[in-house]
């Protein structure tokens, strides 16, 4: 039987809260996840401009633990044993 995959979902490039206060300026989020012994990265999603990081903080750990299933998730951290990149 043929595996489904989802079509993904387009992003908004769109006006959001801005770092370096550029509110004239549109954008979009790169969320990455790396290792913490040399920044390999490990995960990336990109996202819509006006997304909150402490919402989706969770979802992203999620959508990363159904990848690598060995993965501990905390409260502001992801955690892997050593080994299992």
């Amino acid at each position: 039987e043929e595996e489904k995959s989802e079509e993904p979902a387009p992003i908004t490039i769109t006006k959001g809260y801005s770092r370096d206060h550029r509110p004239d300026l549109k954008q979009f989020i790169i969320d990455l996840i790396v290792s913490g012994d040399g920044g390999i990265p490990l995960f990336l999603r990109v996202a819509d401009g006006n997304e909150q990081d402490k919402v989706v903080f969770g979802e992203i750990a999620v959508e990363y633990k159904s990848i690598n299933k060995s993965a501990k998730c905390g409260l502001r951290s992801i955690y892997l044993k050593k080994g299992d990149l």
